[in-house]
């Protein structure tokens, strides 16, 4: 309810407004990626692909992998399963790097594409036209409308593209293209065993997997967060800053052309730098969420 219920209000407010105001050639979208960190849980929200990962420390792998995968609240049947699928995928075993920490990478989000039958499957019950290309990575599928036949996408979710939101006979969560969310919960019950949350969108994971990413941002990170010279929680963030903009950069190198922006969220300095107002808020929130299913309808 936290993360579906405002987006879901926004979505209503907007979407006649943005009929409205539609012209042709008019192709502003836009995803999303979220995560609300309170004292006892992280959830996070994504409309799209873009995308968050946790790193974890291998000897706990096993267990968040587990409470992902129950955790994981969407109506999509091939979603679940392609989460349960790649969290599967994800290897566990202890190593060692003399790079800094090692962590196991566990995905807290679902790319939404036309590659998942669910969504093409209501992609066409709107009426959307639905393209299969071949690549030498694989099938992708590709969607358009009536309402602009030459301009494609290959996100099943998103704000905007109202191009593909028109069909004024179907709600806001049956159209071509939709803004609805999945969430993913986590409880936090170590936070000595999370290393970082990392969310960015799809410019990075073009050419970078989970796995990858965390050990460039873990190869990159933890030496600057042992340097002497951090001494406030400003100094901190400018490190991990840096290490944001190492990343960006090591795609660009990679070939990722599309747009790239990454963000780090180190759990343990989350209290340091709350106002007390805002911790009095999260504990209220924990409090509300106690015993109860969390982010669902």
């Amino acid at each position: 309810l936290l993360f579906r219920n405002p987006i879901l209000h926004i979505t209503c407010k907007t979407l006649k407004s943005g009929r409205k105001k539609y012209t042709a050639g008019n192709f502003s979208g836009t995803t999303m990626v979220s995560c609300l960190v309170t004292p006892s849980y992280i959830a996070v929200a994504n409309v799209g692909d873009s995308r968050a990962v946790v790193a974890v420390k291998p000897e706990l792998a096993g267990h968040y992998r587990e409470e992902i995968k129950e955790n994981l609240k969407s109506e999509l049947t091939d979603a679940t399963d392609e989460l349960a699928t790649s969290l599967q995928s994800c290897n566990i075993e202890e190593n060692t790097s003399d790079q800094g920490p090692v962590f196991v990478a566990l995905p807290l989000s679902i790319d939404h594409k036309m590659t998942l039958a669910d969504e093409r499957k209501r992609a066409e019950e709107a009426n959307g036209k639905i393209d299969e290309i071949i690549t030498p990575e694989g099938k992708i599928y590709e969607v358009s409308s009536e309402v602009e036949p030459e301009r494609r996408l290959r996100m099943s979710r998103s704000f905007g593209d109202f191009f593909l939101k028109m069909n004024d006979t179907l709600p806001f969560d049956r159209q071509i293209s939709i803004p609805v969310p999945d969430v993913v919960t986590l409880s936090r019950v170590d936070d000595g065993s999370i290393g970082f949350i990392l969310l960015a969108c799809d410019g990075i994971w073009d050419v970078m997997s989970d796995q990858e990413a965390v050990n460039f941002v873990a190869a990159k990170l933890y030496p600057r967060l042992s340097s002497p010279d951090i001494q406030s929680i400003e100094g901190k963030q400018a490190h991990v800053a840096a290490a944001c903009d190492d990343l960006i950069q090591k795609c660009l190198e990679l070939g990722s052309t599309d747009n790239m922006t990454a963000l780090i969220i180190l759990l343990d300095d989350l209290t340091s730098s709350c106002g007390d107002s805002k911790n009095n808020l999260m504990n209220e929130i924990d409090t509300s969420l106690e015993g109860k299913k969390l982010f669902t309808d």
